[in-house]
């Protein structure tokens, strides 16, 4: 069985090693996590659209911008992140854990 807990310790602890800002691990979480609809700037950093993120983050994102994209490569699951369609499918299913629950059914 996956262990939700644990993988999300991960991902806050792989947060804080690529310098991530603390006020947007929880977009970020609940994103991975659930699928939870973001703001625009993250929208932006998950749909692989760097020029709208680069234009929506504030200056602490936008010089945080590479370690968001370090950070998804080595440690965003597979599907939550790289175009659009991705990012509205993620959301339909509910992040990882709808994923999972759909892979075990």
């Amino acid at each position: 069985m996956f262990d939700f807990d644990a993988y999300q310790k991960n991902l806050e602890k792989k947060l804080e090693e690529y310098k991530i800002p603390h006020y947007m691990h929880e977009g970020v979480i609940n994103y991975i996590m659930h699928g939870r609809a973001t703001g625009s700037f993250l929208n932006a950093v998950f749909s692989n659209n760097l020029a709208a993120a680069v234009s929506r983050g504030d200056d602490n994102n936008q010089h945080a911008l590479v370690n968001y994209i370090k950070f998804l490569h080595n440690h965003g699951p597979i599907g939550c992140h790289g175009s659009e369609g991705a990012v509205d499918y993620w959301k339909k299913i509910g992040g990882m854990h709808g994923q999972m629950t759909a892979d075990h059914i």
